[in-house]
This record gives C-alpha cells, structure tokens and sequence, in this order.
C-alpha cells in the first residue's frame, strides 16, 4: 500500500496525473491561506524572542515550550476536514519528522530550486506545501552549529539530543508547512 501512495505521489509530482484544475484551484487558495494565517500567527512570537535575545537561546526556549501546542491550538480553529503541520527533511523535533510523501515533495523542491507551493492527491484527499525558506534570522538557530552562540548550542542539545536541523544556509529549504485536507 506505501509503495503505491508513494507511486501515485511521483505521478502527481511529475504532472502524469491530471487533477481538475478547478477543484485544486480553490483547495490550494484556501489551504494557503490557512497556512499564511497560521505562520503569521506564529511569526510575532519568534520575531519578538530574537529581537529580545539575537543569539536565538530565548528563541529555542520559546519553540520547544510552545511550537506544537500553537500548531494544536491553531487546528481548533479549523474546519474538521482540514490539518496544518510543519515538517522538514532536517527536522528538530521528532514530532514533525516526514512523512514519506513530504519526503519525496521536499526532495523535488530542493530538486528543481523552485521553492513554490505544492498541491498533490493523497487516497484521502489533498495535502498543499508551502516551502519555508531560510532567512538570515532563521541562521541564529538553524545555521552553522561551529558559528552559533554557545548557549543556544546547549539549549538545543538539551531539548533536542538527537537535532537535525542545523547546517542551513540562506535561501536553503528549511522546511514546508503542510495543510492536509479530507475528502
């Protein structure tokens, strides 16, 4: 059953399936902006912590603290057809970690360098990704681990033994916020 997802996910990808245009037209509008209103909902909080403390320790503070209880509280919100998440190929933490699906999407976006978002058919209904690329902020905490302060360094390793989501560059794919939506 995976590998035929994950067969049917490839065809997709590769534009070998035609999807009503129409249909994914409106899912994808209203997915992203779902997706738009959940990260501007978060952003604030982030942008506040690196703005009090730049070398991005009150920021690990805040994510590990609150990021999935946001991410939860913001899929109260939503109609009951519809999920938001947040993944990467580099993930933090291990809730987050891919799927194959989002594996093989990240991997064609990182692919082709086109870091625009992504509507595909899943057997239950739809998933849109939007890329999440990385800024010079994103760099406090998701940059070279050796050019990071050291007490950010620690407070990863505290909350995130087994980490994989340092070694970003500007402009790297650092990961995708994924709107699932049910048939």
């Amino acid at each position: 059953m995976n590998k035929l997802l994950i067969i049917s996910t490839l065809f997709l990808l590769g534009g070998c399936v035609n999807i009503n245009k129409e249909d994914t037209y409106s899912i994808k509008k209203e997915a992203l902006l779902e997706i738009d209103d959940f990260v501007n909902s978060i952003k604030p909080l982030l942008i506040a912590s690196l703005k009090q403390d730049h070398t991005g320790a009150s920021g690990i503070d805040m994510c590990s603290a609150s990021a999935q209880q946001l991410t939860k509280n913001y899929n109260k919100t939503l109609s009951s057809n519809m999920k938001i998440r947040r993944t990467a190929l580099g993930y933090r933490n291990p809730l987050n970690k891919p799927d194959d699906i989002d594996k093989e999407v990240m991997n064609k976006m990182m692919g082709s360098k086109t870091m625009t978002p992504v509507i595909i058919k899943t057997t239950d209904g739809y998933r849109v990704y939007k890329p999440l690329v990385t800024l010079q902020m994103c760099l406090a905490c998701h940059g070279d681990i050796n050019a990071m302060n050291p007490k950010t360094v620690a407070k990863i390793k505290k909350y995130y033994p087994n980490d994989k989501a340092v070694g970003f560059k500007l402009g790297d794919l650092r990961g995708v916020v994924v709107a699932e939506i049910k048939k």
